[in-house]
């Protein structure tokens, strides 16, 4: 299934406040000309955007640094070619999950992983030395174990990944470059340039392919690690013993990213604990938690259709913490924690029960094999539909009534549907739900068509009465608008931030003086400057949850599968 379009307007304007805030105004002249024409050589976004050459190959290397632009990889094919470079939309926006992302690291790994992941931020890849010097930790042997231990876990389970000068070439050009290769050898063993529309694409199905691979490997964590061989004394064995990260160092030549799919897995899940609360309770939540930490380690993808791997009762109740226990014991009489697993069963049961509806709003949050003691996948595809489409209707809910909702519900179940139809099916009177079909239709949602009645009428087109008219719903332009709406929605908030600040500019100034850092300013400020001061934190918190929901939104709706049909 494929994405929404992310390239708007709305989202063009996001990027550039988002870069704007975190480099400056010269790099966002940069960043504005790749994002509004397109690609472009270093030549021409000199020209562009104004600035002089050195100062715009300082700007595009910065980008690149923080893998927001990338290249064609023209200089690495041959001096005769102009290295062309492309903004990554998608990636500068990411960057609005930085907060959720610090806070999941500190809450799952602790304090001194926070401070890596914020560094590595900060400075977009950073190899192990780099890593130990902004940290601090150059000198002091036990921080420097320390810290390449907690790299070690994080690499070791994804959440950081290596990088290299590949990754930052376009995928799009790589694949382009591969399958003209490819298309060239073909000729040749043929001795003909001319290929059937089959061979054609094939030989792009194995470029795509053969990219994936590589650049999969490129990413693959045990490329930044080495397996420690040395002997340790019979203490520091038993020390390690159940800690197999011991067994691996990190490679200091290896630069380091942040892995940005394995953190939108753990915030997708997330998402779907809370739909299982939403929808049945908090025990089930709870389980459906157990269930997804089960099978975290095979989890790589938010946008997989369902887990990888089955999970068994067993390993489920091992993962249910022992304080959840009275949520599932709660309101049933003479249970033990002896029962445990059979009410664990019970709920997956209903999780994954066959009776359920089997429209979006009744559709299974697991599935099982087929066995005595089955095992649980989780249907990740059919929560994150639901999840869209409560979204859709929350809109229009908001925008006209509870009618319209009703409404478009009919004309999605449907898919096409007559005026008389949604009549009958919202319980409405016709000329209301004409009214608010035409609403819908304003609000980019649905659509009309005309259906000839007869293939006679249909080649005849000059008489009106010979079609019927039926509205239909183009879920991939409905969550497009939605998305653009979020984007403005999110721009609109940047940009409100950036005015708060600006506005007491010289408040801050004050409180960010050198000499007095360490000491408490609030104490020396006037009544007036507590009182601006306070203002502005309680502003800039508010924006900062506008914000996080935001995010959140937009990750729902660009960031997961489901809800969008394949073509």
């Amino acid at each position: 299934m494929e994405a929404v379009n992310t390239n708007g307007k709305d989202a063009v304007r996001l990027c550039e406040h988002i870069v704007r805030g975190a480099f400056g105004e010269v790099v966002c002249r940069v960043a504005s000309t790749l994002l509004n024409r397109g690609r472009l050589t270093a030549l021409s976004i000199s020209k562009l955007a104004a600035l002089a050459r050195p100062t715009t190959n300082a700007a595009l290397l910065i980008l690149i640094q923080h893998n927001l632009v990338g290249s064609t990889g023209a200089s690495r094919r041959g001096p005769g070619e102009d290295e062309m470079y492309e903004f990554d939309v998608p990636e500068c926006l990411l960057r609005l999950r930085w907060a959720r992302i610090l806070a999941l690291t500190e809450q799952t790994f602790g304090e001194e992983a926070l401070v890596i992941v914020r560094q590595v931020f900060m400075y977009g890849k950073l190899s192990m030395p780099e890593i130990q010097s902004e940290c601090g930790a150059t000198g002091d042997r036990n921080k420097v174990l320390s810290l390449r231990r907690t790299v070690v876990k994080l690499l070791r389970q994804g959440f950081l990944e290596p990088t290299c000068a590949e990754l930052l070439m376009l995928r799009s050009d790589q694949i382009d470059r591969r399958y003209k290769s490819k298309w060239v050898e073909k000729s040749a063993a043929m001795g003909t340039k001319l290929h059937s529309a089959n061979t054609l694409a094939e030989l792009r199905k194995v470029s795509i392919s053969e990219i994936n691979d590589e650049r999969r490997a490129f990413r693959d964590p045990q490329r930044a690690l080495k397996e420690v061989k040395t002997k340790r004394s019979a203490k520091d064995v038993a020390k390690s013993k159940g800690d197999p990260d011991e067994k691996w160092e990190v490679l200091d030549d290896v630069p380091l990213r942040v892995n940005y799919d394995k953190y939108n897995v753990l915030i997708r899940n997330e998402l779907i604990i809370k739909a299982a609360e939403d929808r049945w309770n908090r025990a089930a939540g709870e389980v459906m938690r157990a269930v997804l930490t089960a099978s975290l380690q095979y989890q790589h993808d938010p946008k997989e259709m369902r887990t990888d791997q089955p999970v068994g009762v067993t390993s489920i109740v091992d993962h249910l913490p022992t304080s959840s226990h009275k949520l599932l014991m709660a309101g049933i009489a003479g249970q033990s924690s002896k029962n445990v697993p059979e009410l664990v069963r019970q709920y997956l049961a209903v999780m994954s029960g066959d009776d359920l509806a089997s429209d979006n709003t009744g559709a299974r949050f697991l599935s099982h094999t087929d066995h005595s003691s089955p095992s649980y996948f989780v249907e990740i595809e059919n929560i994150c539909t639901s999840l869209k489409a409560s979204l859709l209707t929350e809109l229009v809910r908001d925008r006209i009534d509870d009618k319209a909702a009703r409404v478009l519900a009919v004309v999605a179940r449907a898919h096409f549907a007559s005026e008389t139809m949604v009549r009958d099916c919202a319980m409405i009177p016709l000329r209301e739900a004409r009214q608010i079909l035409s609403e819908l239709q304003k609000l980019s949602l649905i659509d009309i068509q005309e259906v000839p009645k007869t293939a006679a009428k249909a080649r005849n087109p000059m008489f009106p009465s010979a079609d019927y008219h039926l509205w239909g719903i183009d879920l991939r332009k409905a969550y497009g608008f939605l998305l653009a709406g979020v984007y403005k929605t999110a721009a609109n908030l940047v940009q409100r931030r950036e005015k708060e600040v600006e506005k007491r500019a010289a408040l801050l100034a004050k409180i960010d003086r050198p000499d007095l850092e360490g000491v408490d300013v609030t104490t020396f400020l006037s009544v007036k400057d507590q009182t601006d001061l306070g203002e502005l934190n309680n502003a800039l918190t508010m924006l900062s949850l506008a914000e996080t929901r935001t995010d959140l939104v937009t990750m729902m709706l660009r960031d997961l599968p489901g809800g969008i049909p394949a073509k």
